[in-house]
C-alpha cells in the first residue's frame, strides 16, 4: 500500500481509517487515528492528531478505498451520498484543515504536498460507475482550481489518477 511505500522513505505516518480493527492490522509503522472520515468534524481531528504526534505536518494524502457500481436508476441515494462524501467533501475538508499546518511547514522551509488519490473514471466515466466517476470527477475538478491558488503559497496539489487496483475495490 502507498503508507508502506511512505514509511520505507522514511515518513512519519498518521493512519487514519474508519474500522479499527482494519487499520490495527496495516502493518506499517504510525500512529493510528480511528475516525470515520465522512464525519464533518473529522478533517480537524485527523490534522490535530498528526501535529499532536509529530509537531507538525508536511504532506497530507487521502487515499479513500470505496467505490460503487450500478445503474443510474438503480443506485441507491445513500450510497451515491457516501461516494460524494468519501471521494469528494472528505478530501476537501481535510485540505481546508490542514492548510494551516502545510503553510507553516512551508515557513519553516520544508517542502509540504498534498496528494489526492482518485481515479481514472475522473477522466474515462465507466456505465455502471456514473455515480463513482462524477465523485471523482468532482474531485478532479476542485483540484484543478485549489492547485492554481496554492501554488502561490509553495505547497503543490497533486491529484493522481490511477487505473482500478487488481485487488478489487470495496463498496462503501
Amino acid at each position: 500500500p502507498i503508507s508502506a511505500l511512505l514509511a520505507e522513505a522514511g515518513a512519519q505516518l498518521t493512519l487514519v481509517a474508519r474500522d479499527e480493527s482494519r487499520l490495527a492490522a496495516v502493518d506499517v509503522p504510525g500512529h493510528r487515528v480511528a475516525i470515520d472520515v465522512r464525519l464533518a468534524s473529522s478533517p480537524d481531528r485527523t490534522v490535530d492528531a498528526a501535529t499532536s504526534a509529530y509537531g507538525g505536518l508536511d504532506a497530507i494524502v487521502y487515499a479513500p478505498g470505496a467505490v460503487a457500481f450500478g445503474s443510474v436508476d438503480e443506485l441507491p441515494d445513500e450510497v451515491m451520498i457516501d461516494l460524494f462524501t468519501l471521494n469528494t467533501l472528505a478530501p476537501i475538508r481535510l485540505l481546508r484543515a490542514g492548510l494551516p499546518a502545510l503553510r507553516a511547514s512551508a515557513a519553516a522551509g520544508h517542502d509540504p504536498v498534498a496528494v489526492h488519490i482518485s481515479a481514472v473514471v475522473a477522466e474515462q466515466p465507466q456505465a455502471g460507475m456514473a455515480a463513482y466517476s462524477a465523485s471523482k470527477a468532482a474531485l478532479a475538478a476542485y483540484d484543478s482550481a485549489a492547485l492554481r491558488e496554492l501554488r502561490r503559497e509553495g505547497i503543490p496539489l497533486i491529484h493522481v489518477r490511477p487505473p482500478p487496483p487488481h485487488t478489487g475495490l470495496p463498496t462503501p
